[in-house]
């Protein structure tokens, strides 16, 4: 990476999510060293709250200025559900970024329910001189199963801007807005699938071989992340992210995590997701300052966990104090 440039990242999000994004971006600010995060804010709320925030180094686009930039992905909108909307706009939204680079500047994109727990330069190392950079899911053998959804996992993925990764980037584009949906069939499942088919269609696609750099609950196990004095380990070396898929949190200190890391150890437990929780904590209440009530009966999760959830969650809930 040239050291004169800033990190180049890009995420995106709605309201619902937001503090997870703010946590994302905490992370990146301790572990990203300057950067600039494009955030492609999904719902006018979270555009207004992110504006107001004015985050230093945060440039929020309206999900209005993508679709005019790219009128054929709004064009599909009416024909999916919201979540497969956007996960048809993942890859126009990196080329809508991308094209406002330098040359040869790598764009690293992040869902946002991922955290940061090292430095992101192993990105770059792992990358090379390539032009994408893809993340193995490493499915752990009780996942394996999931595999039918792609070998690779959307959450963390580079490209460099050069002709390379723009065709590729170009192609995917056109796959998603010809079909991205929530299933399986043939050899599709939402954007994510494609992705297999990128080493045998393009130049120098790089299949990431640093197992720290995306760590899930379903690779956990199978990337062999430790718990040491200095943190979490894998192969030796500091995990470099974390994705929270599945987390669901019931109050300030009670959290509902994926099936596999209900039963991890405490040691690993507690440096994982205790930071990750104090960050949501910090970001929500600073969300919150901007939030207006709302009167308009979304599809927003009830305040009270519902019943049938408690009974659930009495035998798999965790409770953290932070």
């Amino acid at each position: 990476m040239d050291s004169r440039r800033r990190t180049e990242l890009c995420t995106y999000f709605d309201s619902h999510y937001l503090a997870r994004g703010l946590a994302l971006y905490s992370s990146l600010r301790e572990h990203a060293g300057d950067l600039r995060l494009w955030v492609l804010c999904l719902d006018e709320e979270c555009l207004r709250i992110l504006r107001a925030l004015a985050l230093d180094g945060v440039v929020p686009v309206p999900l209005a200025e993508l679709e005019e930039s790219v009128p054929d992905l709004l064009a599909v909108k009416a024909d999916r559900t919201l979540f497969e909307y956007y996960c048809t706009s993942t890859p126009a939204w990196l080329g809508f970024v991308l094209r406002r680079l330098h040359p040869g500047d790598v764009l690293l994109y992040m869902d946002a329910d991922l955290f940061v727990f090292a430095g992101i330069d192993r990105v770059y190392r792992d990358l090379g001189n390539g032009s994408v950079l893809l993340t193995p899911h490493r499915f752990s053998p009780a996942d394996k199963a999931d595999e039918d959804k792609g070998i690779y996992n959307v959450g963390v993925l580079a490209f460099r801007n050069d002709p390379s990764a723009t065709a590729a980037l170009g192609w995917w584009q056109e796959a998603c807005i010809d079909w991205c949906y929530f299933r399986v069939e043939q050899d599709r499942f939402a954007e994510q699938k494609y992705l297999d088919r990128m080493p045998e269609l393009f130049q120098d696609i790089v299949v990431s071989s640093d197992r720290g750099l995306a760590v899930a609950p379903w690779n956990r196990m199978a990337v062999g992340a430790v718990s040491s004095e200095s943190g979490v380990l894998v192969d030796q070396a500091p995990m470099v992210t974390y994705h929270f898929h599945g987390l669901r949190l019931h109050g300030s200190h009670l959290y509902e995590p994926p099936y596999v890391d209900n039963a991890m150890e405490a040691a690993l437990r507690k440096q994982i997701y205790t930071p990750y929780l104090r960050a949501l904590a910090t970001a929500e209440a600073t969300a919150k300052r901007f939030t207006r009530p709302s009167n308009s009966g979304g599809k927003r999760l009830p305040t009270t966990t519902p019943s049938y959830l408690l009974r659930s969650l009495v035998r798999r809930r965790v409770r953290i104090r932070f």
